[in-house]
């Protein structure tokens, strides 16, 4: 599908985010200023306020500047310190009876999440008795979105909303209005940016409990629920609306599903609702449950099963009705949905996603017996949720409405980001489904910064699968299509895609949109060309005008970008790999002779003592390296020369491979590069020593790299001695891109990527002391290794590299 103009047509789903509020330097004074705001509680409906509250006063106060983030603000956290100063001072509020969530405290239990902001909710209205006052204060980013049954909910959101969702107005209608007793008087005041304007928009909804009270016309028993309940009866109840269907399924039946989450990870519920003992939420429990027999456990995962593949089977025939529709509908004359056929499909699909995780939850359970926790696997289940429950709607929904496929979207994203912690044995299919959730969201876009927005998001669910599964090359193929327009990002992805372990081989077709490009920047599109050569095997006399302007622009586009180029460096520098070892192809003869052999693994293999190795990949491989090798001194270009040297590093231990390119490979440039490179005296004993450079297994798990204070002592003989220091790093960016590749294969230990689980835009980030201190280490390091593998082509001794006695007689320039 052709991607859409940036202007085509308007979003339906308002983005949060927007220029910020307007500055206030001073705190809040009289209350009254504000219109239509009367800070005793009144009735909804009814602008006469009533007396004053006699009863116990409680507050909540949400201010969410989204520190670090692209759209952050500058005053919200100021206006809920202040407003809460207010009603201590002048409204008779206890500061043990408030509680204050913003993003720039450090305890996690006072940052304004999803998670933390629901539970401060069912806090402020637990307990609430008739005259009892009630304050509800947010100030963050506020939006709106399409619900099913064609209303505008308002929204706000949480410091994690890019990770969990939004809250709607209707879950906090349900929360802190539906519960409470009438006489209870609650506040509530949202001052929320809005991307329609270029203000905050400060409004007030001031609720009361008895206008909570549901009102439709008789039910339907087109809407009847039929999810399964713990008793293993099915529910039955019918309802005038879908919206009101929703309601009830998020309110009765997910709460059953919180149950036995609970019940799955046996752990206090109490515990599991208490923030840190400063916070007045620690002492809100969550609501009892009752354990339920064995009979009606596998009651009920037989009948949630059954149920699921009834309704799995509806969309499956939905899905095929569309797809020949499509079909036999000539392009561009597809018909829309109208927009009760389009909830109607939500609704089935959401019911069939619903019916999929509580079947996953029940066979999770802690009352769940290792036959059933197999279940899932066995039946496929995570495949078969993505295919039916939620692939199949937006193929459905893509050409017709995107506007509702990213409504769609909204809905189910916060479902699977559940899914991520409570069934963690299918985290990776989790993560990739939610990568792929935001590319369909890309697709949808009508603005570029919508476009870029959900393309980082994606960005980062494929490279936290990517970390925990890198053999996988399916996840760079994903990687590749969301680093549009990078092209270099993009050729660094797809061929690694075709190079691992497990590869993926539509990759093959995909990067030949890249090499066709025509990238402003002359470097990279020479680059670009020369890959284009070597992957489709053209004459050479192509590739000659594409290295001699590689050769006349690389080095002047790493003097004028700088350490940006450490970036693009590694990128090359493992394309280049790529391109030698033929983008995966499994008659390439580098790739042949590397293959682990059960025997005389060193000498030529019979079929391969002929071969010749691509003269365009052994010519790109020289060239670039010969260029960056000039460049002595230059810390910008260690990157490059790391991945390089790991890639010979790995061919060193295989002679035969090592013979197709050592004759050709620059030793003399190198070593006079790495004589060069100037290094803490402190690290020589590192850089010498077999072990690899920085890895301490007791220390990996470290925050920050560092070295170690050598102040553990013990007593031997009645003397002291002070172990040396241990020198500790942590992976470099280039170690995260390079991870799967097979030419790293034997280079990492284990235990080198421990933070796998960490926010992967942090494996990228590049630090001072990694390009000044470590990476010099580290790029000396295998070097030495190099020599004692391959001592005949380069030498170290005394602490100096020299030219070994084949590096002399090699050719240096490969024309």
């Amino acid at each position: 599908m052709a991607q859409k103009s940036w202007d085509e047509e308007a979003l339906q789903l308002q983005p949060p985010w927007g220029e910020e509020f307007p500055s206030k330097k001073s705190r809040i004074t009289p209350l009254t200023g504000l219109a239509a705001v009367n800070f005793n509680a009144y009735v909804h409906g009814n602008y006469r306020a009533p007396p004053a509250p006699t009863g116990r006063r409680k507050a909540l106060f949400i201010g969410i500047n989204y520190l670090g983030q692209v759209r952050h603000l500058k005053n919200c956290i100021n206006d809920a310190k202040n407003m809460s100063l207010h009603l201590f001072e002048n409204y008779g509020y206890k500061r043990e009876d408030t509680v204050i969530l913003t993003d720039d405290l450090h305890n996690p239990m006072s940052q304004p999440t999803k998670q933390n902001i629901l539970t401060a909710m069912h806090w402020l209205v637990k307990d609430a008795m008739p005259n009892d006052s009630l304050f509800f204060y947010y100030s963050g980013h506020g939006g709106q979105t399409k619900v099913l049954d064609g209303r505008y909910n308002a929204a706000i959101y949480p410091v994690d909303s890019h990770e969990v969702g939004h809250i709607v107005s209707d879950e906090m209608h349900r929360i802190m209005v539906t519960a409470l007793y009438p006489g209870v008087k609650l506040t509530t005041l949202v001052y929320s940016h809005h991307p329609s304007s270029n203000s905050g928009s400060c409004s007030a909804e001031l609720l009361n409990s008895q206008a909570s009270q549901l009102r439709g016309a008789l039910p339907s028993k087109h809407n009847k629920c039929k999810r399964i309940m713990l008793s293993g009866k099915r529910c039955n109840a019918e309802f005038s609306r879908i919206y009101d269907l929703r309601r009830h399924e998020d309110t009765i039946h997910n709460a059953a599903r919180k149950i036995l989450r609970c019940q799955n990870r046996n752990i206090d519920t109490k515990q599991e609702m208490a923030p840190p003992t400063v916070n007045p939420l620690k002492d809100m429990p969550m609501a009892g449950h009752r354990p339920i027999s064995r009979e009606e456990h596998v009651t009920l995962i037989k009948e949630t099963y059954s149920s699921l593949v009834i309704h799995e089977n509806k969309c499956i025939k939905e899905y095929e009705r569309h797809t020949q529709l499509r079909k036999d509908t000539p392009p561009g004359s597809l018909p829309e949905l109208k927009d009760n056929e389009c909830r109607d499909l939500i609704a089935r699909y959401k019911s069939l996603l619903d019916m999929h995780v509580d079947f996953l939850m029940a066979c999770h359970s802690r009352y769940a017996t290792p036959k059933m926790r197999l279940l899932p696997l066995e039946y496929k289940m995570p495949g078969r949720l993505w295919r039916h429950a939620i692939h199949s709607l937006l193929e459905i929904l893509r050409d017709s409405l995107p506007t509702a496929q990213v409504d769609f979207i909204d809905m189910v994203h916060p479902i699977m980001t559940d899914l991520v912690e409570q069934v963690p044995e299918f985290k990776n299919n989790w993560t990739e489904c939610l990568g792929d959730l935001f590319r369909y969201r890309m697709s949808a876009a009508t603005f570029r910064d919508d476009w870029v927005d959900d393309a980082g998001t994606a960005r980062q669910w494929y490279l936290k699968t990517a970390t925990q599964i890198p053999e996988t090359g399916r996840l760079y193929h994903h990687l590749a299509v969301v680093a549009r327009p990078d092209e270099l990002q993009q050729l660094y992805y797809y061929g690694k895609s075709l190079t691992v372990a497990k590869p993926f081989t539509a990759a093959r077709k995909s990067i030949m949109t890249v090499l066709n490009r025509s990238p402003d920047l002359p470097v990279i599109r020479a680059i670009l060309r020369s890959h284009a050569v070597i992957f489709k095997g053209t004459p050479l006399d192509t590739d000659n005008e594409a290295l001699g302007e590689i050769e006349s622009n690389l080095d002047r586009h790493i003097a004028n970008i700088t350490k940006d180029y450490l970036v693009e460096g590694y990128c090359i520098a493992i394309c280049n790999g790529i391109a030698l070892l033929g983008y995966g192809a499994l008659d390439n003869p580098l790739a042949l002779l590397l293959k682990p052999q059960s025997s005389n693994q060193g000498t030529l293999m019979p079929e391969a003592s002929s071969t010749t190795l691509s003269t365009a990949a052994l010519r790109l491989f020289i060239k670039t390296t010969q260029i960056h090798l000039l460049r002595i001194g230059d810390m910008n270009i260690l990157s490059f020369l790391h991945v390089t040297l790991v890639f010979v590093r790995h061919l060193s231990y295989h002679p035969s491979a090592a013979s197709l390119v050592f004759p050709y490979f620059p030793w003399d440039s190198l070593v006079d590069a790495l004589n060069a490179l100037n290094v803490v005296p402190s690290t020589h004993e590192v850089i010498e020593s077999p072990a690899f450079p920085g890895f301490n297994s007791d220390l990996s798990r470290l925050d920050t790299p560092q070295l170690t204070d050598g102040a553990q002592q013990h007593i031997e003989g009645g003397n002291e001695a002070i172990e040396p220091l241990k020198y500790t790093t942590h992976p470099f960016p280039e170690d995260w891109a390079m991870q799967g590749l097979p030419f790293t294969l034997e280079y990492f230990p284990e235990g080198w990527f421990v933070e796998r689980n960490a926010d992967p835009s942090a494996h990228y980030l590049e630090t001072e002391t990694i390009s000044s201190q470590h990476r010099p280490v580290r790029v000396l390091w295998l070097a030495v290794a190099i020599s004692r593998s391959a001592e005949e082509w380069m030498a170290y001794r005394g602490g100096c590299f020299s030219v070994g006695e084949k590096g002399k007689r090699g050719l240096c320039h490969y024309n």
